[in-house]
């Protein structure tokens, strides 16, 4: 029988030793993204790993819309910025919320019920059109599609 999971140290810009946790998607047939479980040794990440699936956190792809997911993605206690902060990267307030008002006032609206899994190349094109349409400039068009795709591919 597969494992609910596996196991993956990486050392973050610090060099401290973060146990990172793939859990697997049964009804999808792959691993998900590794998510840190915030552990230096390998019986504290299994036991956070133990844990977590025991409290059903186990999101997949299959079943949740972007706005859902990326409602509170930016947010400074998110799992997202906890990894990043993990990894030694310094996140200002400033860049979280800039980034959370991109999602909030462009992408939400757009992707909204949009299931995860189907947001593909077609439909990143079509929003960018409509980003196109609202005036943005050039580079707030990337930054937004940059601000879209971190919660789309994070999942």
């Amino acid at each position: 029988m597969r494992s609910p999971y596996s196991l993956l140290a990486r050392r973050n810009t610090a060099g401290k030793l973060v146990y990172y946790v793939r859990f697997w998607l049964e009804g999808e047939g792959r691993y998900a993204a590794a998510k840190s479980s915030g552990q230096s040794s390998k019986a504290g990440a299994r036991a956070w790993a133990d844990e977590y699936l025991r409290a059903g956190n186990i999101v997949t792809q299959a079943r949740v819309t972007f706005d859902a997911f990326a409602a509170e993605f930016f947010a400074d206690e998110s799992d997202y910025v906890r990894h990043q902060r993990l990894r030694g990267k310094d996140i200002s307030t400033a860049h979280l919320r800039n980034e959370q008002a991109k999602l909030t006032n462009y992408a939400i609206p757009f992707f909204r019920g949009a299931l995860l899994k189907n947001i593909d190349t077609p439909t990143m094109d079509r929003f960018r059109d409509m980003l196109v349409e609202r005036g943005l400039s050039a580079s707030s068009i990337r930054q937004t599609q940059v601000a879209v795709t971190d919660p789309a591919i994070k999942q």
